[in-house]
């Protein structure tokens, strides 16, 4: 029994410790998002919800349950344990409810992305955060504005376009550019090339970070479970009996 008890103790503090590291790292993907499209949800407030927020929400929930289930298992807590597991439970239905949600609304989240893309090519000039994210997005998936590079001359000038979508980069490449220097495709297309490439990928670790969610509540149930035998071996009151035992 002890060495049962100290092997769900470790595994559920292990558990726990990755659930910690996960939510940190969506608290912070959610947070440069929101930074990135700060100033275009403030012109689609009202219409949508930035997705930003959702990620930052979840981060935030998983990272206090985690909190919580690693607190409740050094206490040794039988209360506190329980109460985890009802609140894993219910992060587990949200997650299944919110992927089964995307997978309904794709079409409408394809529609919002275009959207944001579109206005935040407006204010590629205003603001640092928005700008970082296009030429990141360019870079990376070596494109340039949304369909074409002819959408950014209306916003950056005359034959000018920004430097991340030279297929030679240089500083300054991107003013006065040469067009057979330019990434011809449009960064919403190799988007949704990138994100067909990679839906196997995204599916796994999506899987693998509810498994691991499984795994911790399992592991609280079972520890709870012998926790609850130490609580009767221990010579635990049963007040049933006294109540019976007065009633005779």
């Amino acid at each position: 029994m002890p060495s049962t008890c100290y092997s769900y103790k470790c595994g559920l503090l292990t558990l726990n410790a990755i659930l910690l590291s996960l939510a940190l790292a969506l608290v912070t993907f959610g947070s440069l998002l929101q930074s990135a499209f700060h100033s275009n949800m403030v012109m689609l407030q009202g219409r949508i919800t930035s997705p930003s927020i959702l990620i930052i929400f979840l981060g935030l929930l998983l990272f206090v349950s985690a909190l919580f289930g690693f607190v409740s298992t050094i206490r040794e807590n039988y209360l506190l344990l329980s109460t985890y597991v009802c609140i894993v439970v219910t992060i587990i239905i949200f997650e299944v409810g919110v992927a089964i949600a995307v997978a309904i609304m794709k079409s409408s989240l394809k529609r919002l992305v275009s959207r944001t893309m579109y206005i935040a090519e407006s204010h590629y000039n205003n603001s640092k955060a928005t700008a970082c994210m296009w030429d990141a997005v360019q870079t990376y998936l070596k494109c340039c504005g949304m369909h074409s590079f002819q959408e950014w001359p209306p916003f950056l000038g005359t034959d000018t376009v920004p430097d991340s979508c030279c297929v030679r980069y240089s500083f300054g490449c991107g003013h006065h550019v040469n067009h057979s220097n330019v990434y011809p495709k449009g960064c919403i297309s190799s988007l949704h090339s990138w994100l067909f490439r990679n839906q196997v990928l995204i599916g796994v670790l999506c899987g693998i970070f509810i498994l691991i969610q499984i795994g911790a509540l399992l592991l609280a149930h079972l520890y709870c479970n012998v926790l609850n035998q130490r609580l009767a071996s221990g010579g635990r009151i049963d007040f049933s009996r006294i109540i019976k035992f007065f009633k005779r």
